[in-house]
């Protein structure tokens, strides 16, 4: 999956972008609307958002570090593309 929903010459592909935040979103059963401002969500859902954001950042195959290290295998998160 392309994580960068720049286009050439700098500008954003808006509808690639709005397809990437749903896809992170839903992967961990978040309900915002990509349009939706951080701001304008309630701390609960900031958090939810900087998860995804963590996970969708992270390489097949990676773990959490210190945060999934107390984790039965069972417990922690696929995190395969």
């Amino acid at each position: 999956m392309k994580t960068d929903p720049s286009r050439f010459a700098g500008t954003i592909d808006r509808r690639a972008r709005d397809e990437l935040t749903r896809k992170t979103l839903a992967r961990v059963g978040v309900e915002v609307a990509p349009e939706r401002l951080v701001a304008d969500l309630s701390a609960a859902q900031r958090a939810e958002v900087a998860i995804a954001r963590t996970i969708r950042d992270l390489q097949p195959g990676a773990s959490l570090g210190a945060t999934g290290a107390g984790l039965r295998r069972s417990e922690q998160l696929d995190v395969e593309a």
